[in-house]
């Protein structure tokens, strides 16, 4: 499973509810809402209080509380007013080892004190105004192994500082004011795998040096716009790399070439300037599973290139130009999730998807012309799982019969021209779990029908003409979460 960002786990399914001493519950003097329930929020091994207004005076009861909890191990604060006095504090904590403090305001002085803390190993700082000072703290550190400290600003000096840790396995630092001098200093780190340094200001220069170091596994250089073929170039050769991500950039096709010689397993080279030859390149890749070409310059000559990934099982290729005769070619792929929004393709290579694919298969076409013919023929093929048809130019003729399939779980029939007949035709349907119909022209008998359902547990009806009767139906219905924002009047409403 790949690391793309912090996650403090959740490690187990129900909470604990522990007795805790008169002396070391906060709520004895406390009127913060989430410390006088302090015990509702530790979940397995978990304390979270994230979003709970905390500031950093309230970090000495928290901190009293985990010391009279010796087996919370996971303390999550994200999104709350802690200070650098409140670090401090949770510097004290001893046995927690995944912190997560990011979206404060701890700055450099607190970034110093979670430093100094021995028992801690993941940690996740982002937004906290953290500076180069800061970083070379933590890059001190001998027991972090994972720093998540993207939105900060701690510069080349930060980023240099951190590159000389040989104890960190994954960092993440994008948005730092980093330029090519801080990206190659990695190229000597011994022990990164996973380094994020998305939406910084590295080029082509920075990457080349990059390039040298044998030990990352996952790269991520999003949004850079100094990155060009040559940076691809010298990436593709890279001996461990298994997943780059390298969207909004300037790569061409003689990157992409060279891309699809590489050992990658994970490949996101969207939103860059990349056509038919290039993406045709990939199909003698015999690695890659995931790739995302969304957003570049690809017809169908390129899309029948990447149907013969032997390996190829999600295909993100939406806003290109693929056309029906790029869908046909990728109807007989292995793959298992396609991404084709807006591509121009129309019911012809609807018909050819659903007759082509075999296999339990996700598939989102949004913003292509497919119709009523288009919808009937993918409601035929009972391999779908999630389906996007949103803004497809569907009908009641095209819903009717895609109530009926009896395979999919997850549909998005939002912004089409269906009415009432239309949804009522999935008033009696128990295989699918969510169904998206916003910005349709449901009335009330619609509503009233679907409020028959009771299989189902999420409907998103925001949008229609729904009007009190229909709301009053829908509302009445205790299994479905029925969500009817925007009513005509611009309404909120919620059954």
């Amino acid at each position: 499973m790949k690391i793309t960002y912090f996650l403090f786990a959740i490690a187990h399914l129900f909470i604990i509810t522990l007795f805790v001493p008169l002396h070391a519950h906060p709520s004895r003097n406390q009127t913060n809402i989430c410390l006088m329930n302090i015990d509702k929020k530790v979940v397995g091994d978990s304390l979270m209080l994230d979003h709970c207004e905390l500031k950093g005076e309230d970090m000495q009861a928290v901190v009293a509380y985990l010391a009279a909890h010796p087996d919370i191990h996971i303390l999550s604060l994200e999104g709350n007013l802690i200070n650098s006095e409140g670090a401090k504090q949770i510097a004290r904590a001893m046995n927690i080892e995944q912190l997560g403090l990011g979206d404060n305001v701890i700055m450099d002085e607190g970034a110093e004190a979670i430093a100094k803390n021995k028992t801690f190993k993941y940690i996740s700082l982002h937004k906290n105004h953290i500076g180069y000072q800061g970083a070379v703290a933590l890059a001190a550190s001998p027991s972090l192994t994972h720093i998540y400290l993207a939105e900060n600003n701690i510069g080349d000096k930060g980023a240099i500082a951190l590159a000389h840790n040989n104890n960190l396995k994954s960092l993440w630092i994008s948005q730092n004011n980093i330029s090519d001098m801080g990206a190659a200093a990695f190229a000597s780190n011994s022990s990164i795998q996973y380094l994020g340094l998305s939406d910084n200001n590295i080029s082509d220069d920075g990457v080349i040096e990059l390039a040298k170091n044998v030990t990352i596994y996952s790269l991520f250089l999003n949004n850079n716009d100094g990155i060009s073929d040559a940076s691809v170039i010298a990436l593709s050769s890279h001996p461990g790399l298994k997943e780059l991500r390298i969207s909004h950039n300037k790569i061409q096709n003689k990157g992409a070439q060279a891309l699809a010689r590489s050992r990658l397993k994970i490949l996101d080279i969207s939103y860059n300037m990349i056509g038919d030859k290039g993406a045709a390149a990939f199909a003698a890749n015999e690695t890659i599973k995931e790739l995302d070409l969304s957003h570049n310059r690809i017809q169908g000559t390129g899309a029948a290139g990447l149907a013969n990934m032997p390996r190829l099982t999600s295909l993100k290729l939406s806003h290109n130009a693929i056309g029906d005769e790029g869908a046909r070619a990728l109807a007989y792929a292995k793959i298992k999730d396609y991404h084709l929004d807006y591509n121009n393709v129309t019911s012809i290579g609807a018909i050819a998807l659903a007759e082509g694919i075999k296999e339990r298969t996700d598939i989102s076409l949004n913003g292509n012309p497919i119709g009523d013919k288009g919808a009937r023929a993918i409601a035929l093929n009972s391999h779908f799982r999630m389906v996007d048809l949103a803004n497809t130019k569907i009908g009641n003729e095209g819903a009717i019969a895609l109530s009926q399939n009896p395979g999919i779980q997850m549909l998005d029939l939002s912004n089409n021209y269906i009415g009432d007949a239309g949804m009522a035709s999935f008033a009696g349907n128990t295989h699918l779990d969510m169904l998206f119909m916003s910005w349709n022209k449901i009335g009330n008998a619609g509503a009233i029908a679907i409020a028959e359902n009771t299989s189902m547990y999420y409907v998103d009806l925001s949008y229609n003409h729904i009007g009190q009767p229909g709301l009053d139906a829908l509302k009445n219905n205790t299994h479905v979460k029925f969500i009817v924002y925007g009513q005509d009047e611009n309404e909120k409403h919620q059954a």
